[in-house]
Formats: C-alpha cells, structure tokens, sequence
C-alpha cells in the first residue's frame, strides 16, 4: 500500500514538473511571438510566422496546464482530455515526420521553382536572400541573379556585391542543417510527450485507487 502511494507521488510530482516546464515554454513562445510581431525580429519578420509562434505558445500553454492542473487535482477527466489531446498531437507530429521524409527528395524542385517564381515577380526578396547568404544567382553565379534588373547583363551581381558562390548550395546546406536541429529538437519533444502520456495513463489508473486507500486510512484514524 504504502509502495503504491510512493509510486503515485512520485509520477504526479514528475507529471507537474515536466508540464511545468511546458507552460514555461508556452509563455516563453507567446512573448517571443508577440515581441516579432510589435517589434519585428529577422526571420520573423512575417506577421504570419510570428502569429503562428503566439499560436502555439497558446496552445502548448493550456494544454500544458490542463495536465498541471489535472494532476495536481487529481482529476481523471481533466487527465483523460489531455492524453487524448497530446495523443493526437504526437500522431500529427510523427505524420508530419514521415511525410516530410518521403517527400525530401522533391525538395530541390520545389526550392528551384520557388526561386524561379521570385526572380520572375520579386526580384528584391531574391536580392535580399543573396545579401543575407552572402551568394549570387542559384546554380551558378549568373543563374537568375540579382541584380540584374534586366536580362543580359549576367555578372551585375558579382561586380556589386562581390558574392563569387551559388546561393544552391549555400542554401541547402543551411536547409539541410535547421532540417537536422529542427528534426533533433521534436524528437526530443516527442520523447518527452510520450513520457507524460504514460505519466498520465498512469495517474488515470491509480487516482481513484490512492483515493480509496487515502479514505480507508482516515476511517482507520477515526476508529
């Protein structure tokens, strides 16, 4: 009896301080998100990324203190809906996973054809990328670089900014690396919503058998 109760302590403790450090993050994502969009920060310059990032902060924050809350009340229905809520949460991630594993060699297409369309209508965001990369023009130098703002004089950006790399594989290659710190971090992230699913599952189990054992000791008191 008395194991059972240790082992119920010590997985709530463990539940409210890994939640804790997501609510953590969540407040920490919200003011980040809404410091880009009052501010502006580079790489988050677009309201829509910095909207998405106070999105998130909102949601990793009540789902987060939905299983603080649950269990430090010891409340199966507030425990039951969040497992389900990190559970699917977790089903999304791993099928985000896996699609963009499958889809990863239609990477390269997708970014020249994306770079072919800002040549054609956004010169100055292709310009501003080889500024920021330090690079001129996509699979060489003078493949649809910029400058020039007109067609035939091929060398405009390397005389101006005297950048003498493809920005191909400047790209991919910072791509390739956020790809691999972005992969590591939600795994991780998803090792740690596993765990507090099981956390969770756990004290679904043996909440109302604590209970009852915490009720018979008080009878026992009383007698």
């Amino acid at each position: 009896m008395a194991n059972g109760k240790l082992g119920v302590n010590v997985v709530r403790y463990l539940t409210l301080g890994l939640n804790g450090l997501f609510i953590l993050t969540g407040i920490l994502l919200i003011a980040f998100g809404g410091y880009a969009l009052d501010r502006g920060i580079d790489g988050l310059s677009s309201k829509t990324i910095a909207a998405g990032v106070v999105v998130l902060g909102v949601f990793v924050f009540l789902v987060s203190f939905l299983g603080f809350w649950g269990a430090i009340r010891e409340n199966r229905f507030l425990l039951m809906v969040y497992f389900a809520i990190v559970l699917l949460f977790v089903i999304i991630e791993f099928s985000l996973g896996i699609a963009a594993y499958v889809k990863r060699d239609e990477m390269p297409g997708l970014v020249d054809a994306q770079w072919t369309f800002l040549y054609t209508n956004e010169r100055t965001i292709i310009e501003d990328i080889e500024t920021t990369f330090q690079c001129c023009g996509w699979y060489n130098e003078t493949d649809r670089a910029v400058p020039p703002m007109f067609e035939g004089d091929l060398n405009t950006c390397v005389e101006v900014h005297g950048f003498t790399k493809s920005c191909n594989s400047t790209i991919v290659e910072s791509m390739e690396l956020s790809m691999q710190i972005a992969g590591g971090a939600a795994i991780a992230i998803a090792v740690i919503q596993i765990v507090c699913l099981i956390f969770a599952c756990y004290l679904f189990v043996k909440i109302p058998k604590s209970r009852e054992q915490r009720g018979e000791e008080l009878h026992d008191e009383d007698l």
